[in-house]
């Protein structure tokens, strides 16, 4: 393999600049190759190039080819060494004893080659000769070969430095034309542009403008034009800021450049954009020269772009961020009685049933009606915006009291929850409000966050009201995340466990089935129960996880209770909305159930009505189907705390219902709890669906639920949560309604 220098690449690439490579060649060279011939008395004589792949001739003698392959040629050492090789019988000699040169073709016994370099000194090939006699040449030829070699050398300098001149000429040509081609586009774009040049003489103060800016100004061409004259076409509140920058660069500033509203002689409102630089002349004055554009056309572009960038296409009202913008930079730079002393954020509810129901034609025309109803009661200096899908922003300056800010909100509320009236149809919305009220050195962000505080927990707490920012939310806020620190600590270190509290049949006493219980029991030891850990459960993610857990503990304890003399029928396990909209809550309940043996027809799932609330109630309803489907009861707790109870009996696949322990505790003292329970009862065995009262604390609450036909219940009364291993002992209860025995003895242990 012929050796290949270290830095091929780099010489290749010299070389190829050249563009002497497969070059018609020169007669030059012919000229020093026929010297070379002449002077060794040799048969072959050449000047050879060297590429990547092949050894080119730009001049030769004795053979009738142009080039070789690189792995042939015995120049590939003087190259590759960058000095010069001779070789008196090639026969003898290692390197080229088997070439194909040495023995066929050209048969050379004697090689004398001399490297022939670059001006930036890569070695491009070589002067050589070859003959068919060997010991052909000796020393003194390669010193001769070294004077030709820099005669060639000085032949390629000469041909490089005539490429670059060439460069330099193709450049120069190029240079002239791309500069006639600016002169002309300037004098186009002059034109269509409406752009113009003007000069101000500093020492005679004498202003010239070109024909272009006369005509931007309506200005007569035969009328002269000064400095003061030009000034009073720039309205009135521009006009300060040129008649500073005129002063600047008369005092020596370098340039002006700055944008103004003009008014033509004939009254037209234009935008110009006028731009100076000040040159000193040889007689020691100074002139400022420069140009005015009619930018008129992009000004107003640019207001229509800030407009739509700034405005909700739909409301015609501020959007979100314009908003955003808008409140930092009052609350930054607006004097006390301009500052928004309250901001508050208003969310619909009901508009996603209403694109769902009617589409989202009918929705949009509705959020334009609210938005319109909205605006009429918050007209200057009050701010309003679209914040959102469905939420709307409104902030109120000055000293505006609590009460007041309280009616106002109260009668946008009440204005939106007038029905909307569409062609065929009438739509209904309500909406409920957070307030937040602005404090010295509160920023923008923050106080749409306090707004959005209070909006979120009012939407929990008490829809369709006014809820005004506390700090106490920044206190349920940390006792909420304290919590979530100690249920992931829990879940981590295994400390979450159930309980169970038994749901008895009040006819017979028995145990029917157990509702499992969430708890954990946190880092002091202490047992936490499932109402202490709600809030926060509403973090989807912390959810799923409890549920994962819960879901593997309830199962493989009632697997362990079932197998008990006096085994229930069921269990009750407990879901937030966020597990059951995840992606794979029932895959979870049905693998778990059926990895411990479990039938789901012995699982019954409680929902709330408040879960049944949520935005997409398609997907909540096809969740419950699927369990109903797969055999599992679906169970509603704590029937009548929600808003449309009834529907949902008619809605969802609801087969047991468990009256709220709020009505249960009063149907001893109160005749209205009384007859709603009695009520419920009567309606849901109407329907076929089972009852259950919670909350059952006293005999009397029993008496009367068995009375009005509850066959169903669980209370304190009956039995407080047990532990899994008291659930597998436990014996049946006695008859509750026993009215004969003793209180006492009818109170379970636990």
């Amino acid at each position: 393999m012929p050796p290949i220098p270290p830095n091929d690449a780099e010489r290749v690439a010299a070389l190829r600049q050249l563009a002497l490579l497969d070059s018609p060649g020169h007669s030059s060279f012919d000229d020093i190759v026929r010297l070379v011939s002449l002077a060794l008395d040799s048969s072959i004589a050449m000047i050879s190039l060297m590429d990547e792949r092949r050894q080119w001739f730009l001049a030769s003698r004795g053979i009738d080819v142009k080039e070789t392959p690189r792995e042939l040629a015995f120049c590939n050492y003087p190259v590759a060494f960058g000095k010069p090789l001779l070789v008196r019988d090639t026969r003898k000699d290692t390197r080229f004893a088997d070439s194909i040169l040495a023995n066929s073709g050209p048969q050379i016994r004697s090689y004398i080659g001399y490297p022939v370099r670059s001006p930036d000194g890569h070695v491009l090939g070589t002067v050589c000769a070859a003959d068919r006699a060997k010991d052909k040449f000796n020393d003194a030829h390669v010193e001769l070969l070294e004077n030709l070699s820099a005669l060639v050398e000085q032949l390629i300098a000469a041909h490089a430095l005539n490429l670059e001149l060439d460069r330099m000429h193709r450049n120069l040509a190029a240079e002239k034309d791309r500069l006639e081609q600016v002169n002309l586009t300037f004098r186009q774009m002059e034109k269509i542009a409406r752009i113009g040049a003007w000069e101000f003489d500093v020492q005679n103060a004498r202003l010239i403008w070109s024909d272009s800016i006369h005509a931007i100004h309506g200005h007569p061409k035969d009328m002269p034009i000064d400095g003061e004259m030009a000034i009073g076409y720039i309205v009135p509140h521009h006009r300060p800021k040129v008649r500073e920058a005129i002063r600047a660069m008369i005092a020596g500033a370098a340039e002006i450049d700055t944008e103004v509203d003009i008014i033509t002689r004939t009254g037209e409102a234009k935008r110009a954009h006028i731009i100076g630089q000040r040159r000193e002349v040889a007689d020691g004055g100074a002139r400022i020269i420069g140009v005015l554009m009619d930018v008129t056309d992009r000004h107003n572009a640019h207001l229509a772009l800030k407009r739509a960038a700034e405005i909700d296409d739909l409301t015609g009202l501020l959007n979100r961020n314009a908003f955003v913008a808008h409140l930092d930079e009052t609350i930054r730079s607006s004097g006390a009685a301009e500052k928004p002393r309250h901001l508050m954020m208003f969310d619909l509810d009901g508009l996603k049933d209403t694109n769902e129901i009617y589409g989202h034609t009918a929705g949009d025309l509705a959020l334009r009606e609210v938005s319109a109803r909205i605006a009429s009661l918050a007209k200057d200096p009050y701010s309003l915006a679209r914040w959102g899908g469905d939420e709307f922003a409104v902030t109120i300056p000055g000293d505006a009291s609590t009460k007041a800010v309280y009616e106002f909100a109260r009668r946008v509320i009440d204005a939106i929850a007038v029905p909307i009236e569409q062609t065929h149809r009438t739509i209904y919305l309500r909406a409920t409000c957070g307030v937040a009220e602005c404090e010295p050195g509160i920023s923008g962000k923050e106080l749409v966050r306090r707004a959005n505080q209070a909006l979120h927990l009012g939407k929990t707490t008490g829809m369709g009201l006014v809820h005004f920012y506390d700090r106490s939310f920044e206190e349920r806020k940390q006792a909420r995340k304290a919590i979530e620190l100690e249920i992931r600590a829990a879940l981590e270190h295994g400390r979450i466990f159930a309980r169970y509290q038994p749901i008895v049949d009040l006819r017979t006493g028995r145990t029917q089935g157990y509702e499992a219980l969430l708890r954990l029991t946190n880092a002091a030891g202490e047992e936490m129960t499932a109402a202490q850990l709600l809030p926060a459960l509403v973090e989807p993610e912390l959810s799923r996880l409890v549920a994962s857990r819960m879901m593997t503990l309830v199962a493989a304890d009632f697997a362990e209770i079932s197998r008990s003399p006096q085994a229930p029928d069921f269990v009750s396990i407990n879901a937030t909305e966020a597990d059951l909209l995840g992606s794979n809550y029932v895959d979870m309940l049905l693998s778990t159930l059926a990895a411990h043996d479990i039938p789901t027809h012995r699982v019954t799932l409680e929902v709330t009505e408040t879960m049944l609330l949520v935005n997409d109630l398609e997907r909540m309803r096809a969740v419950l189907e699927r369990l109903k489907a797969a055999g599992v009861s679906i169970a509603l707790d704590d029937f009548g705390t929600g808003f449309s109870s009834l529907t949902h009996l008619k809605v969802f696949p609801i087969d047991k219902v468990k009256i709220d322990r709020s009505f249960v505790c009063d149907i001893a003292q109160d005749r209205d709890a009384h007859s709603i329970v009695a009520g419920v009862i009567a309606m849901a065995r109407s329907l076929s669906i089972d009852i259950i009262a919670e909350g059952i604390e006293t005999p009397e609450q029993l008496t009367m639920l068995c009375e009005m036909g509850c066959h169903l219940g669980q209370g304190f009364l009956l039995s407080r949560p047990l532990l899994a291993r008291d659930c597998r002992s436990e014996t049946a209860i006695m008859p509750v309604a026993d009215s004969d025995r003793p209180a006492s003895e009818r109170l379970r242990q636990g």
